[in-house]
Parts: structure tokens; sequence; C-alpha cells
């Protein structure tokens, strides 16, 4: 009977052990005739290739990753935030609230950039020319945003 639930349940384990350290696929790293660096899975021809340690893994979630990329490419596109969800209590509204803060500092960014350059770029990157009438329209609107996200209420 041990040697049943042996047989079907800790050996299939210890193997799966067993076989799972080397599943890392090895990295080399060589210079060909006309001093060309290339980095495969497989080594040369010739066989002659420095093997390279695989990269660490990334600390964070795919989720938070993404997160992190799409912040990247909002601030280098000088994009607004997505404004912030309101609240449903007093706590979150005042100048303590991280989210709050990054969405006014987002604002005064959009705001300084409004003054300075008559080119924006919309959501989908498109660089776009305001006239006058359109810029001070929207900086009457960023305005009103760090009017209300930057003053505690």
């Amino acid at each position: 009977m041990v040697r049943k639930i042996f047989a079907r349940t800790v050996l299939p384990w210890a193997l799966c052990l067993a076989f799972a350290g080397p599943v890392a696929a090895a990295m080399y790293k060589w210079t060909d005739a006309d001093g060309n660096v290339h980095y495969s899975q497989t080594p040369p021809p010739s066989g002659q290739a420095e093997e390279m340690a695989p990269p660490p893994p990334s600390p964070l979630s795919p989720e938070e990753a993404e997160k992190r990329r799409e912040q990247s490419r909002r601030s280098l596109l000088g994009e607004e935030e997505p404004e912030p969800e309101p609240a449903g209590d007093k706590t979150d509204q005042t100048g303590d609230n991280p989210a709050r803060q990054k969405a006014c500092e987002a604002a005064r960014q959009n705001l300084q950039t409004l003054k300075t350059s008559r080119r924006i770029r919309d959501a989908e990157g498109n660089v776009i020319v305001l006239d006058q009438a359109e810029r001070e329209a929207r900086m009457a609107e960023t305005r009103a945003q760090i009017e209300q996200l930057c003053t505690e209420q």
C-alpha cells in the first residue's frame, strides 16, 4: 500500500524536480570573422563562444510592468494621466492621497506644456498643433483641473 502511494505521488514529483533545474536555456556570445557580436541560445558552428548566465527574472508582475510602461509612455508623450476615480470617503479628498497628488502634478506639467508649446500629442500619440483659441481653452480646462486636484477640500 505504501509503495503504491509512493509510486503514484512522491516519485512523479521527485522526477519533476530533478529535471526542473536544467530547463533554463544557455546563452552564448561570440564574435564572427567580420567582427560582429552575436547572441544566441545555440553555440556557433565553430564552437568557440562565451557561455553567458541567463538574465535574472523581473521582480515585477506582468501587470505592474505594463502599468509602469504605460506611465513612462504617457510621461514621455506629455499626455494627461487618467483622472482619478471619485472617492467615496473624505480621507481620500485630502492632500495626503498619493494618487491625487500624482494627478495634480500631471495637471501642472500639462499646463506648463500648453504654456510653452502649441504642439501636443493625442491619446494615439499623434502630434496636434493647436491654434491660439484651442490652446487657451485647454489651458483653462487644465487650470480648472489643477484647482480641483491641487487644493485641499
